[in-house]
C-alpha cells in the first residue's frame, strides 16, 4: 500500500496499476502516478514550495508535474 511520501500516518491504494490514490491528514485527498510518486521519495524529503497548490489544481499528479516543482 503506498503512502504519502512527506507523511507516515497517510494510506493509499492502487488505482488501474498505475495509479496511487492517497488520503493523507496534512496533504488531503490526491491521486498521482506511481512513477511520479517513487521519483517524490527518492529525491525529496519534505514537500516542495508548491506541492499543496498542486494537490488542489490537478485531478491526477504526474511526473511531469512533479518533475516541474523539483526543478
Amino acid at each position: 500500500m503506498s503512502k504519502c511520501p512527506f507523511h507516515s500516518d497517510s494510506v493509499g491504494h492502487s488505482q488501474d496499476g498505475e495509479i496511487e490514490s492517497i488520503q493523507c491528514p496534512a496533504c488531503g485527498e490526491y491521486r498521482i502516478s506511481t512513477t511520479a510518486l517513487s521519483e517524490l521519495k527518492r529525491r525529496v524529503k519534505e514537500a516542495p514550495a508548491g506541492w499543496l497548490e498542486m494537490i488542489r489544481k490537478r485531478s491526477l499528479i504526474s511526473t511531469r508535474d512533479t518533475r516541474s516543482l523539483l526543478a
